[in-house]
């Protein structure tokens, strides 16, 4: 038997068969209370009140069991989030290849959005004390607005330039603390032996993203990094040395060359940090 449809704007559609039914169905045009007429009548009834059109509306198979909570979050301590995935190749060409390539998509939007970022901090520097002690303190927040907007550009998302601002509005404390934390227990590094200092800035090179982008607490952004990165920590560090590399190439450039040097850099790391974590999120 084939049917009519009555449309939300008040005209008949059809008439079709059952199977097409099903198919609206499927597509959401028609639930079980739209209102259908047998074809050569005007005897309108809900879609569901007809015998062989009930075995669409079907309940779905229940959906299987959510993951664990993960513990990151202060939860299960078992659940697969809290393991840190395998870091894989870094592919280094092919980071600054694709950075460039983001860059040369939209110049305007990345140079300007880094831009920002990086002229607060220094502008605040030029405040006598007061300056220097809120450049630091809010280093990490711009800092993980800055990887939250490359990250939004990388995966697609619309992005405007105040996003660079969106780490004060999504993990204001812990990214003050990720900053803080992580620079001060690297200086003490730095000064004690050098060496710990190096290892540690390295591994925590993903902390200050893992927080923006997963909404850790500080301390686990940290420890996820961390984690991450020793599993094959040399290649992390040539991605380091590299981008650290790309930037001071626009120091020699006039200086002015780190308006480009420098965003190039900051998506090399972005696009080690989604290959990463971004695909097993």
């Amino acid at each position: 038997m084939n049917y009519l449809m009555l449309g939300g704007d008040g005209k008949s559609y059809g008439p079709v068969s059952v199977e097409t039914l099903g198919q609206w169905i499927k597509e959401g045009r028609l639930n079980a209370q739209t209102k259908l007429a047998p074809e050569g009548t005007t005897d309108w009834q809900a879609a569901g009140s007809f015998a062989e059109l009930t075995g669409l509306f079907a309940t779905p198979p229940a959906a299987e069991p959510a993951a664990p909570p993960c513990c990151c979050g202060g939860h299960d301590a078992g659940a697969p989030c809290c393991q840190p995935p395998a870091p894989g190749e870094i592919r280094l060409g092919e980071c600054l290849s694709r950075s460039w390539e983001l860059l040369k998509a939209d110049p305007k939007m990345i140079i300007g959005g880094t831009a920002i970022v990086v002229l607060i901090p220094v502008l605040l520097g030029f405040i006598p004390v007061v300056g220097s002690i809120a450049s630091m303190i809010l280093n990490g927040v711009f800092m993980g607005g800055l990887y939250g907007f490359f990250l939004k550009k990388i995966r697609g998302e619309s992005v405007a330039f105040e996003d660079v601002f969106a780490g004060f509005k999504v993990a204001l404390v812990p990214l003050i603390l990720a900053g803080l934390v992580s620079s001060v227990l690297t200086g003490l590094g730095l000064l004690l032996c050098l060496i710990p200092g190096i290892y540690l800035a390295v591994c925590w090179i993903f902390a200050i993203p893992l927080v923006m982008d997963r909404k850790l607490s500080f301390w686990d952004g940290m420890e996820l990094s961390r984690k991450t990165i020793s599993q094959n920590w040399f290649a992390f560090f040539l991605l380091g040395l590299v981008a650290g590399l790309v930037s001071l190439a626009g120091v020699l450039a006039c200086v002015i060359g780190l308006f480009v040097t420098v965003p190039l850099s900051i998506g090399m790391i972005a696009y080690a940090y989604e290959d990463t974590f971004g695909k097993q999120a």
